[in-house]
């Protein structure tokens, strides 16, 4: 694995758990219309209570597995971060933080440390090298 897949797998880890909010607020708010039918409607309470409740079990076991992916993320985020911390090159390991873990883009990053953006590009090359070369063992492994 590269540096550049192992710092984007935070990326991936935190896109994750936003599909999963996206589809547990989805199924919410599909159980409101359940709740709530039109009065012009016939109400047939085993059927709506049925999807109700699938609807409930469905939401408490994403929840759960969102709180697994969170806690996974967390994990994740937190060893990335002492592993940029340890670069020799303070400046590499502050666009390799704002670039993964603040997601900031390039030109941004130029912007906060009063550099062009070409010269945030080689610096970020850099450092990547840098990390891969720094953990060689924990990326092949």
């Amino acid at each position: 694995m590269t540096a550049k897949q192992f710092l984007e797998q935070i990326w991936k880890k935190d896109f994750e758990i936003n599909i999963l909010q996206e589809d547990i607020d989805d199924l919410k708010s599909k159980m409101s219309s359940l709740c709530s039918p039109s009065l012009k409607e016939k109400v047939q309470v085993s059927s709506g209570n049925d999807r109700f409740s699938i609807f409930m079990i469905q939401i408490e076991n994403m929840e759960q597995e969102i709180t697994e992916k969170i806690d996974a993320y967390i994990d994740y985020r937190d060893k990335a971060v002492h592993m940029i911390k340890q670069l020799p090159d303070p400046e590499e390991a502050s666009i390799l933080y704002q670039w993964y873990i603040k997601k900031k883009k390039p030109k941004e990053i130029a912007m906060q440390i009063d550099r062009s953006t070409s010269t945030v590009w080689a610096k970020y090359r850099s450092a990547l090298d840098s990390f891969e070369k720094m953990y060689a063992d924990v990326l092949n492994d």
